[in-house]
């Protein structure tokens, strides 16, 4: 294996961009900015009592300086927060005399639908669309405000506050923009007709956003920083072309006239042992109905007729001797059953024939020369039985990350990480991990019966190992995501950067009293396990979320009520001393649990808060709705 290389963050703005300034330094250019301010972060990493700051991420400082864009995102704690928050309060123009700030709670129904470029570039657990957020920002703040948001995830309260400067978007949500940048929208006057009334200003506003988990704030920041679309789409090509160089052999297949197809996709199928006569039983065979489009609850064993099922039948295994760890590991049993594939640019489907299997018996056999993760699952010990929450009996024999890819995709995906060397592109990368894994599904209706969109991808919010997974191509996939985020790129125009920081919600560095609105979407109760669920995507990054403070009930971790409960309050106090006298947060409330909601109203009223009002909004298939509750801070 190879050391991974440091990243290059230098498409994060045009090549040779000329001077630029930050937090009031001038550099020649932006590599010098990167440069001067890495050296400092390199510094403030040698400080002992810097990594003892409460949520520090589990990382070297060589991980943590190659995955960070000083100033504008660190992950881990950012230093600077401060900095930018006293740059932008000073930016503002002064108030006139007799100015106060005044709000009334935003009460209106919220949906915005998810079939946005910006929302699909990158998946995740959970995300807020970021027009939803913008309705709030533009209702309780002015331009130039600071915004924060202590459980980013992605990072869209970021994008929401800078696109409230863009004219397009704000128009978009149904509002009028007057040529001197005023807001208007429509409200009932004392007759009942709708009248256009100014209700704010665009312009963007400044976003601090930290969240506890490495690979939440690596995206959030990505999605926070201007791009050079032209760069990155070259760069994205050039990649794809290196890598077919050297991984295409494994993509091919034979057509039936002796022509090599291209593989789109190798359809796998779990094997179970008969629980009466010993048979190997694949399940691709003996439980798919192929007219009907559906699985079996009860399938046949071939050789001795009986019936079995997935529940009282147990799963073949193989035992393979892993290079890298260099021992024995015994793995679930799953054969290849279809094969989708490309041959001048038409797609055919066939059953694996031998040289199929004798290619799959060449690339288990290949050493990889790229570095790849071999981490255990949540860093347990050997001989652990359980490895979290997410543990199921299906997922048994999968204890380290990289078992839950196919020995074709990892050699892919190792030699695309050798070359992911910069922001953007490692964004592209990851975005692509778990659709690329044994997690991918195959929806069965759609694959027998038409209608596109038989590739499901992963099931969200759980790790889940199907009994029919489908390997897709590596090349496939690289495609189609490079177009996904160069248009979500392009839609966002970014012509300033969200300050990003990694860490713990309770510890932040900027003033007391100098936050002028909150919006968080914080954890509920044990909804997601997010370390855990993070814990792939972290494993390719090097640095993973430290769960000791993670505010969630866990049984792994050994959280109930009154242990998320104290956590949510040194939240809530955070926020409470961060926001200036008067002004408000707003809280998305994920949660139908009685007894998680008691703890959230616990919670609120030990940091002080006063909830104005809980607004149940209307819910739609396929769009994200919010159920906010705005808080006005009990300060005077």
């Amino acid at each position: 294996m190879t050391a991974q290389s440091s990243l290059d963050l230098g498409d994060n703005a045009p090549r040779d961009s000329g001077p630029v300034t930050c937090l009031g330094i001038t550099f020649p250019n932006d590599a010098a900015r990167r440069a001067h301010f890495r050296a400092l972060l390199a510094e403030k990493l040698k400080d002992p009592d810097f990594r003892k700051i409460e949520g520090f991420p589990i990382g070297t400082d060589e991980a943590i300086l190659e995955l960070s864009d000083a100033p504008y995102y660190t992950a881990c704690p950012n230093p600077w927060l401060a900095d930018f928050v006293h740059e932008w309060e000073a930016q503002k123009p002064a108030k006139p005399e007799g100015w106060h700030y005044q709000r009334e709670p935003f009460a209106a129904d919220v949906s915005e639908g998810k079939n946005d470029p910006i929302y699909n570039a990158h998946s995740y657990h959970t995300k807020v669309p970021h027009k939803a957020i913008m309705r709030y920002i533009l209702h309780y703040t002015e331009p130039g405000d600071t915004v924060f948001d202590g459980f980013c995830g992605t990072g869209m309260t970021g994008v929401a506050a800078h696109l409230c400067g863009d004219r397009k978007t704000v128009e978009s949500l149904g509002y009028k923009v007057l040529s001197d940048g005023a807001i208007l929208q429509k409200e009932p006057d004392a007759t009942g007709k709708d009248v256009w009334v100014p209700f704010s200003k665009m312009g963007p506003r400044h976003a601090v956003l930290n969240d506890l988990s490495p690979v939440a704030t690596f995206i959030a920041s990505n999605y926070n920083t201007p791009v050079n679309v032209i760069e990155f789409e070259k760069e994205a090509k050039r990649i794809l072309a290196e890598v077919e160089a050297e991984c295409d052999w494994m993509y091919q297949t034979k057509h039936t006239d002796g022509r090599l197809g291209s593989i789109s996709c190798v359809v796998w199928s779990d094997v179970f042992v008969c629980t009466n006569c010993g048979h190997h039983v694949v399940y691709w065979d003996a439980a798919i109905d192929k007219s009907e489009g559906i699985a079996a609850d009860k399938f046949n064993c071939p050789s001795c007729d009986k019936i079995l099922s997935k529940d009282d039948a147990e799963k073949a295994t193989v035992i393979t001797y892993d290079s890298v760890l260099k021992n024995s590991t015994s793995q679930s049993k799953q054969v290849p059953v279809l094969i989708v594939y490309e041959v001048d640019g038409k797609r055919f489907q066939k059953p694996p024939d031998k040289s199929d299997l004798d290619l799959i018996n060449k690339i288990n056999d290949t050493v990889v020369n790229n570095w790849y993760p071999v981490d255990r699952m949540m860093h347990s010990s050997p001989g652990t039985k359980k490895w979290g929450d997410r543990w199921r009996a299906g997922t048994a024999s999968f204890e380290h990350v990289h078992e839950i890819f196919t020995r074709r995709n990892l050699l892919a995906l190792s030699s695309v990480r050798s070359r992911a060397k910069s922001g953007s592109l490692l964004f592209l990368f990851t975005g692509i991990l778990n659709r690329s894994s044994k997690m991918n599904r195959i929806h069965l209706k759609k694959f027998f019966f038409g209608g596109g969109g038989w590739n499901a991808g992963y099931m969200k919010g759980v790790i889940y190992l199907p009994s029919i997974p489908i390997e897709t191509s590596i090349f496939e996939q690289w495609t189609d995501r490079s177009s996904s985020v160069k248009n979500a790129y392009k839609e966002m125009n970014l012509s300033q950067r969200g300050i990003v920081s990694t860490g713990s919600m309770a510890w932040q560095s900027f003033p007391d009293k100098s936050v002028d609105y909150i919006f968080i979407d914080p954890p509920f109760g044990a909804n997601l396990f997010y370390s855990e669920l993070n814990f792939i995507w972290e494993a390719w990054l090097k640095i993973w979320t430290n769960n000791l403070v993670e505010a969630i009930e866990s049984d792994y971790q050994k959280k109930g009520p009154k242990e998320y409960r104290k956590l949510m309050s040194d939240c809530f106090c955070l926020a409470y001393a961060k926001l200036k006298p008067g002004r408000w947060i707003t809280i998305e409330f994920s949660n139908t649990s009685a007894n998680v909601w008691n703890s959230i109203q616990t919670a609120l009223a030990e940091a002080g808060f006063i909830v104005a009002n809980v607004a149940a909004l209307d819910k739609k298939q396929e769009a994200s709705t919010l159920l906010p509750i705005p808080l006005r801070s009990n300060k005077t």
